[in-house]
């Protein structure tokens, strides 16, 4: 099929069950309608030449979940689906075919052909994803960055993701808002954008303190909380005082009756330490018991929503001993070993199990900078399709910080649907789109190495940047091992300078320039990281000894508009908070087993 400026397309509608003029393929419609006007461009206003794309709910392939199915003829262009959001994807994977790429959360470097004519080759592509659910957490999201969010949510659907975990009111812990989720604040204009799109939303994410204020609850009743230490204190709730527990569960109640806008609703506990200490919370089932409770309550009024107990630490890992109530759902965190199969296994006749990633997403987790980390990507998806879980939801902090998690989320993109693709093929694939097919293969080789030397796992004990083994700063460092580390990390940086030397710029794009920026500051970036923050030698380590790393992300936030993490959030999470390079109990080192 030749298809020609002007174009214009006509939709017919086959076997057709859902509903033609819903919010979601009304906007499927409309984005296909837009960016064909974009891409073909010019021809005789006379001859304008008319594509028939008909939607469909049968399919020759067994499509699963948000599947879809595309067919190219002759004469048309079918896409099939069972749900409204898989015609939008099938829209997209059409736009795929002709030349669009959606690599980034923002409109200015979506990549669109301006073509006058295109050959459509007939074919038939098959989408089926492992996971029902393919979801994100985005933090940084508030008034003052709406546009981002909105952005942000726009790209995550054009990337074939549909879930928004997010919170109703968290405000920020860090630095410039980097840790805020305030739904409340931007609701309005950002649910529509959602609905649509058919993002799902779980509405969760350690928003205790609005369902059961501290500040208001403590001075009337401290037995409902943490015995921390011998003492009541304002930190968790005591899950085992039924009396607690009956007003937080009221509060869920009176909540869920208010809006029905969301399909999950998360019963977090607040982050960090501070659980209760009495006998009746010693108990490993306490919080699950709990949880367990408020499920049944909103039952009595909202019995299609799926209420989420979030397995987070020792104190709500343990599995129930029985069935998990229908109308519960289970988030496991940052475990994927039996503890995690077993919550697979506890939950998939109920509300399923889903897992949260700190990995491809979460400056916070690395402390600076995220890894480009397609193995950890492939090995996840692989291993929780293998759980039989539910969905996979991907914490995104901050928004703000693009560039590598964008590379990572369009890894996780394809594998969701390929789990056995190669990376190295993926990687070839991605290149081409980002640098320009004349340097794929040196950029290619590039990535490779930057994943697989310079981002050295052995180094830090399987875990990027920060050990799971020891306090982080030991003393009496083995020199030599060290000497041959630098060395081996110099020569990977010579191999790297020197593929970098042989890219040829002729003819490239803004676009094409614009990414091996970015990608030659990201090598730069791990280099100094190496040499400045992540040798943990408490005989030597100070602050300042940072300041190289601190200034180069000074630099490039003024020249890569943010394309990675700020100065003043790393130096929060590095000699901030946290400071890393004040050595604690460096001779109290003992093996966690």
């Amino acid at each position: 099929m030749r298809l020609q400026a002007p174009l214009s397309v006509r939709y017919e509608y086959d076997a057709f069950t859902l509903e033609p003029d819903s919010p979601t393929l009304a906007f499927a419609r409309d984005q296909l309608d837009a960016y064909l006007a974009r891409i073909f461009t010019g021809g005789d206003p006379d001859r304008q030449q008319q594509l028939t794309v008909r939607f469909t709910n049968l399919s020759a392939a067994e499509l699963c979940f948000d599947g879809y199915a595309i067919e190219v003829n002759a004469s048309a262009v079918t896409i099939a689906s069972t749900l409204e959001r898989g015609f939008l994807y099938g829209v997209y994977e059409l736009l795929r075919i002709i030349g669009c790429r959606f690599l980034f959360p923002d409109a200015e470097l979506e990549q669109i052909p301006h073509l006058t004519e295109f050959q459509l080759e007939e074919r038939t592509i098959v989408k089926k994803p492992w996971m029902e659910y393919r979801g994100m957490c985005l933090y940084d999201t508030s008034r003052n960055t709406f546009e981002r969010t909105r952005d942000t949510i726009d790209w995550m659907a054009k990337n074939n993701y549909n879930l928004l975990l997010t919170s109703i009111d968290r405000p920020d812990d860090s630095v410039d808002g980097a840790h805020s989720i305030l739904w409340n604040e931007i609701a309005n204009e950002l649910l529509p954008e959602l609905r649509k799109r058919g993002i799902a939303i779980d509405m969760s994410e350690h928003s205790t303190d609005y369902f059961f204020p501290r500040d208001h609850w403590f001075e009337l009743h401290p037995e409902w909380f943490s015995l921390f230490d011998g003492k009541r204190e304002p930190l968790k709730l005591c899950y085992s005082n039924e009396d607690a527990v009956r007003e937080y569960a009221n509060s869920f109640v009176q909540f869920v009756q208010q809006d029905d806008y969301y399909q999950f609703i998360g019963t977090w506990p607040l982050d960090g330490g501070g659980y209760c200490q009495c006998e009746g919370c010693r108990d490993s089932q306490a919080i699950l018991r709990a949880n367990a409770y408020i499920a049944d309550e909103i039952a009595k009024v909202r019995p299609d929503l799926i209420v989420e107990h979030l397995a987070y630490t020792p104190q709500s890992f343990d599995r129930p001993q029985g069935d998990l109530p229908r109308n519960m759902s289970v988030l496991v965190c940052n475990v994927n070993d039996q503890v995690a199969y077993e919550w697979g296994m506890k939950a998939k006749h109920a509300g399923g199990a889903f897992y949260f990633d700190y990995h491809t997403g979460d400056h916070y987790c690395f402390r600076s900078n995220l890894w480009i980390n397609p193995d950890y990507i492939r090995e996840m998806v692989n291993t929780f399709a293998a759980y039989d879980y539910r969905g996979i939801v991907s914490l995104y902090l901050p928004i703000t910080s693009w560039w590598v998690a964008s590379l990572n989320y369009a890894y996780l993109s394809r594998l969701y649907y390929e789990p056995t693709a190669s990376i190295e093929e993926l990687t070839s694939e991605l290149s081409a789109d980002l640098f320009g097919s004349r340097n794929r293969d040196l950029t290619t080789a590039i990535l490779m190495l930057v994943q697989g030397q310079l981002q050295d796992s052995t180094l830090w004990s399987g875990t990027p940047h920060k050990h799971v083994y020891y306090c982080e700063h030991i003393t009496g460092r083995n020199r030599e091992l060290d000497r041959l580390h630098a060395e081996r990390f110099a020569s990977t940086m010579s191999d790297i300078e020197s593929k970098f030397n042989r890219i040829d710029l002729t003819d490239a794009s803004p676009f094409e320039h614009m990414q091996l920026e970015c990608l030659r500051e990201y090598v730069r970036l791990q280099d100094l990281y190496f040499r400045c923050v992540d040798q943990y030698d408490a005989d030597v380590d100070s602050p300042t000894k940072a300041e190289p790393y601190f200034q180069a992300l000074r630099d490039a936030e003024s020249r890569l508009v943010q394309a990675f993490i700020t100065e003043r959030y790393a130096r929060w999470r590095i000699v901030g908070r946290d400071n890393i390079f004040v050595p604690n109990n460096v001779n109290q080192y003992q093996p966690q087993t």
